[in-house]
């Protein structure tokens, strides 16, 4: 079966049952979270980063130096592994003392660090690419001299260590290769003799009229002077992103260190209100409404047989469709047609009782957990208590008892709800607790799945999976196809 989820947030959520594992969401949250997979690094780290899958790691990370993170602002792999790295301040690395700029030629496996090459005074280091002919292709932060040559700030260079001699191949001079001045920060040479560089600003280049942001890859072929985006900045990181180092590894891996600290992965920041359809099979989250400035913040959800959503807001004065609506209205939405009016509310007694979430069932009844203590339908409840209730008959039943030593093993707060069509029951709770009857623990963001009558339990879809940081969840709505 396909599974559909439909997040509200902290989260209102939509999955449909079956043996798959659920596959899209829509989400809104209360406050800013992030759903997929993600990768956070700092400044210096070494990461390796699949252009295919999009998945990434630290490789080498900025503290292997000791004491404070060191940012290391030029890498390059090396055939047999080992990696060619340099830093902006001196350092201390396998018991070595090195200076600024000097090449290292270091082993992350066994931490092994010797001195490949020293930098001279004369120039400023920010990017280096060693050729398997021994030359060195390095990109300059200072005008100064190198291998006979003058250099200006962000020149790139062919350096010989062996003859100690350089030839200029890029300018970085305004309408040489760029269209105004430009400092190259990253750079590499590809198998094609193409030139692949980053800047540390947007520019454009001059042959050509190619645009590009501070974090994209540029190919430039140095003959034709043609150039391309071989990798955008926004299909690698969560923002934008400034590149101190970059290297293409024979798989086509890329191996990257920025300047400041950031995210990689194929995720979306979600603000609160927002509503995004989410892929969990792909790990592919797109906005599908943006709530701007409104503030709107949507705690309750559910899905008529129409396929008009039941929602609810929390505060007063919530626009929906040109409409207000007061504190825990229930509101009787049509995607299609985007019109919103009232949905009969179910008739809690007492000031501070309000429905949390709720799941409309076939038969008219509605299953809603609260937030308080109280009375309703013709029962005393606790907070957090799961109730059926029969709007004909003004009636209500408990289904779960929240309070410690029943159905779970200490106070807790059901927060989130829907019932299957095996008559089986998805919660989410306000705090991670355990299941008295089986012992099962959950998060605060886990979806739990729970036989009322046989009390048996599990993980329907763990927070873990989700979302990239903790995230509670206040409504959760199931699509059965």
């Amino acid at each position: 079966m396909c599974k559909k989820v439909l997040f509200l947030m902290c989260i209102a959520l939509v999955v449909s049952a079956g043996t798959a594992m659920a596959d899209k969401a829509i989400l809104s949250p209360k406050g800013d979270t992030v759903i997929g997979a993600v990768l956070a690094f700092d400044a210096g780290d070494v990461i390796q980063f699949n252009p295919v899958n999009d998945g990434a790691a630290i490789l080498v990370s900025g503290d292997i130096f000791g004491g404070a993170a060191v940012d290391i602002d030029s890498v390059d792999m090396l055939p047999d592994g080992d990696l060619v790295i340099s830093t902006t301040t001196a350092v201390t690395l396998d018991g070595q003392d090195f200076l600024p700029k000097d090449m290292i030629k270091y082993n992350p496996a066994t931490g092994v660090a010797s001195l490949l090459w020293r930098c001279p005074t004369t120039i400023g280091l920010a990017d280096i690419d060693v050729l398997a002919n021994g030359h060195f292709i390095l990109a300059t932060t200072t005008n100064g001299s190198i291998g006979g040559v003058t250099v200006t700030k962000g020149d790139v260079v062919d350096y010989n260590p062996a003859t100690n001699k350089a030839v200029r191949i890029l300018h970085s001079t305004a309408k040489k290769v760029f269209l105004a001045d430009e400092n190259v920060d990253a750079v590499d040479m590809l198998p094609n003799g193409n030139l692949l560089i980053s800047m540390d600003s947007a520019g454009q280049m001059y042959v050509g009229g190619l645009q590009f942001t501070a974090g994209d890859l540029v190919e430039y072929n140095l003959t034709t002077k043609v150039s391309s985006i071989y990798k955008a900045e926004a299909d690698i990181f969560q923002g934008p992103t400034n590149l101190d180092a970059v290297d293409i590894l024979p798989s086509g891996e890329i191996l990257l260190s920025t300047k400041a600290a950031g995210m990689i992965g194929d995720a979306v920041l979600v603000k609160k209100g927002d509503l995004v359809e989410y892929d969990i099979a792909i790990d592919y989250a797109e906005l599908v409404f943006d709530s701007g400035t409104t503030g709107i913040d949507i705690d309750c959800a559910d899905i008529l047989g129409s396929g008009n959503l039941v929602l609810s807001t929390v505060g007063d004065n919530a626009v929906i469709d040109g409409g207000t609506f007061k504190d825990e209205d229930l509101v009787e939405y049509n995607p299609i047609t985007e019109t919103a009016s009232l949905y009969p509310r179910p008739p809690l007694k007492g000031p501070v009782l309000h429905i949390i979430d709720l799941s409309i069932l076939a038969n008219g009844h509605i299953v809603l957990a609260t937030n308080a203590s109280g009375s309703f339908g013709g029962i005393t409840i606790g907070k957090g208590d799961l109730l059926d209730y029969n709007p004909a008959t003004d009636k209500a039943v408990r289904i779960i008892n929240s309070a410690a030593g029943i159905t779970f093993v200490d106070n807790e707060d059901i927060d989130a709800v829907h019932v299957l069509s095996n008559g089986n029951i998805i919660f989410s709770t306000a705090s991670a607790g355990k299941i008295k009857s089986s012992g099962l623990q959950f998060t605060a963001g886990d979806l739990v799945e729970y036989n009322p009558t046989t009390k048996a339990a599990s993980i329907y879809l763990a927070e873990a999976d989700v979302f990239a940081v903790g995230t509670d969840i206040d409504a959760v709505y199931i699509i059965e196809d």
